[in-house]
């Protein structure tokens, strides 16, 4: 509901929201709200990295890391800092 108040285009989860696609798009139509599109993907796993959002902003608050661009997060910006080109 939030997404489709806030006029959010589109939403990506993981494929265990999958079955709740269905009550989730009900709601929106019997509120008369907007329904944005909603993509389902499979869950990454890499072994011996954290990829849990709310352990990446614990790090981060507490200075284990430098912030989101340190070249040991998993983010763009970190892996960047390591030397990966977009290409």
């Amino acid at each position: 509901i939030c997404d489709s108040l806030e006029d959010i285009d589109y939403s990506i989860c993981t494929l265990e929201f999958e079955v709740r696609r269905e009550p989730y798009f009900w709601i929106l139509w019997a509120l008369d709200l907007y329904r944005p599109k909603v993509y389902e993907m499979s869950r990454l796993n890499i072994e011996y990295t954290v990829l849990s959002k709310r352990r990446l902003i614990k790090l981060v608050t507490n200075n284990y890391v430098r912030g989101w661009d340190d070249p040991r997060m998993p983010t763009v910006s970190g892996l960047r800092r390591r030397g990966y080109t977009k290409d």
